[in-house]
């Protein structure tokens, strides 16, 4: 079955700091690969993503691989990175990132926090307790 859908976030996603993330969460981060693990045809149980058409699914700029069976799409589209994925159980990405791949949010939005440390020269330490996060920026 697919189930292709965007991953939405509040802000635009920022191919550098999708590296990061990926590099940071010991996720594959595929450049310049022009297809993504899906389960390969959009059969219509699903509405296609806003802005995409049917012939598109599957295709992508880039690949985020999270280490199972389906992947992510990282799509330019009008002027724009989108993230693609398919969230059909069998794939393994909701299982691995959470309903509406809240781990990804997550983890995108600590290499942000990092990135900005970097650039202020602020300190950022960041302890994980068994799949559990804790955060703690130094700033000195």
């Amino acid at each position: 079955m697919s189930h292709v859908d965007q991953i939405e976030f509040e802000e635009k996603w920022d191919l550098q700091t999708l590296r990061e993330m990926c590099q940071a969460e010991g996720w594959g981060f595929i450049e310049n690969r022009t297809h993504y693990e899906w389960f390969g045809k959009h059969i219509g149980d699903y509405p296609i993503p806003v802005g995409f058409r049917k012939e598109e699914m599957g295709r992508c700029d880039h690949v985020i691989d999270v280490g199972v069976r389906y992947q992510i799409g990282v799509v330019k589209k009008m002027g724009e990175w989108k993230l693609v994925w398919d969230f059909w159980h069998s794939g393994g990405l909701p299982d691995k990132l959470g309903p509406k791949a809240g781990l990804l949010k997550q983890s995108y939005s600590l290499a942000k926090v990092r990135r900005e440390c970097r650039k202020r020269r602020l300190r950022f330490r960041e302890k994980r307790n068994e799949g559990s996060r804790e955060i703690e920026i130094l700033m000195d």
